[in-house]
């Protein structure tokens, strides 16, 4: 038996734990002795096995499995009376006997070929959670059966990165469908279906080719909605009127111009707009009193509006790459502001009205044409330069004051340092 392997065995018999992850350990098969531990209610076992032990029907007490192998036959996990949660990652195929599993509610399938198609599915008739994931793989849905409409009790669908074309015709019949991702395929319209979706609370068409979308004034349980980065040249209709709607997201769309009744949006906590044709921003956005986080980075802007002041609830501002050669001092106001991007445009003073901003932890300024920084933002509690150990990669971390690609009097080495040693080579 693996060594590894054998020691965590040992540790979760001895302890009676519940739980055994065996992963990225370099299993070979599936150890016969882990369906000794009949106490098991939650496995994770990766590694090169096709098949499972006859024994798996001795844990009877098992509730979730992970199985990351190419296993070809599960007809032997309908005796686990407890499985109600199965993911499969890294299947050649669709395994024998999976649509048996009746008493499946979470089924996810990752990285996987998919060669046959997904007939027989709705057989899992309580099934809540369903995730469909191909990643790069040259087999891949491209298409889905309509019988998958058939699943009554789904709560939650995940399409994502599958080169999906379309989506079934009767998609509309998942009454019970709280969330819909189908990020990063290749859909070029949505079912006409798709509105009767009345359920729908979270909704991802992220990284498609979506032109046009069918209205969605009876989505009126809509929370979120991604629909960054398809070719959209309006916002659906009913979109706008949605009650409930608290973080939108239309970034790296060819919008050229948003109707003057989208910044009457009373509840939006999320809001991006980046990646447009935006030239100018009306003064009606500082009606967007209860938005937090605002991205209007990568739009040719030229300039902000003076009524951006008037957000005062925002906590992350972000206007990079806007073409701005100056800033309202109306920013000032912005006292619960965080985040400040304003990296890549053609600023050569700030404001001393941006000393105001007395919770501003992160400044973003690279790349501008400032020759000079306001000493007042000595007073500001920006963050360490330097990334900390608690943070596990480099998305998590950004820098307290970023200055580089200006024109201030600094030397590498002093652009490279803390926030207060930047600010004290610039100030004195």
């Amino acid at each position: 038996m693996n060594p590894v392997a054998a020691e965590r065995i040992a540790a979760c018999r001895q302890r009676g734990e519940s739980r055994l992850s065996l992963t990225h350990i370099g299993l070979e098969g599936f150890p016969a002795a882990v369906c000794e531990l009949t106490w098991l209610e939650e496995l994770e076992i990766h590694g090169q096995f096709t098949a499972l032990p006859d024994e798996i029907h001795q844990l009877t007490r098992l509730r979730t499995l992970h199985l990351g192998s190419s296993v070809v036959d599960v007809t032997s996990l309908g005796g686990l009376p407890e499985l109600r949660s199965l993911k499969l990652n890294g299947a050649k195929d669709v395994p024998r006997g999976l649509w048996s599993l009746t008493r499946l509610t979470d089924l996810a399938i990752i990285y996987a070929l998919f060669p046959s198609p997904l007939t027989g599915i709705s057989g899992l008739h309580d099934l809540e959670r369903l995730q469909l994931h191909s990643g790069a793989h040259h087999h891949t849905l491209r298409a889905l059966p309509d019988e998958i409409c058939d699943l009554g009790a789904l709560r939650r669908l995940s399409l994502d990165q599958s080169k999906l074309r379309q989506l079934p015709k009767s998609l509309g019949r998942l009454q019970k469908l709280e969330h819909l991702n189908v990020y990063q395929n290749r859909l070029e319209r949505l079912p006409a279906s798709f509105g009767e979706l009345g359920a729908l609370r979270g909704l991802s068409l992220r990284s498609n080719r979506l032109e046009k979308l069918p209205s969605f004034a009876e989505l009126r349980s809509l929370t979120r909605v991604d629909l960054a980065q398809n070719r959209l040249e309006a916002l659906p209709e009913g979109l706008i009127d949605l009650p409930d709607l608290d973080r939108l997201d239309v970034s790296y769309n060819p919008l050229r111009q948003l109707p003057p009744r989208f910044f009457s949006l009373k509840h939006h906590e999320y809001l991006s707009l980046s990646g447009h044709q935006l030239t100018a921003l009306p003064a009606e956005i500082g009606r967007l009193q209860g938005v937090r986080h605002l991205n209007l980075s990568g739009n040719p802007l030229g300039s902000l509006p003076p009524e951006l002041g008037e957000l005062t609830e925002l906590r992350t501002l972000k206007a990079a790459r806007c073409g701005l050669t100056a800033l309202p001092s109306e920013l000032g106001r912005l006292t619960r502001l965080t985040t400040l991007d304003l990296t890549g445009n053609q600023l050569r003073v700030l404001p001393d009205a941006l000393c105001r901003l007395v919770e501003l932890r992160h400044l973003l300024l690279a790349d501008n044409r400032l020759a000079a920084l306001p000493e007042g933002l000595r007073s500001l509690p920006l963050e360490t330069n330097t990334d900390d150990e608690e943070y596990d990669s480099a998305y998590d971390f950004v820098p307290g004051l970023v200055v580089s690609g200006n024109a201030l009097p600094l030397s590498e080495a002093q652009l490279r340092g803390e926030p207060a040693e930047i600010l004290g080579a610039l100030v004195g």
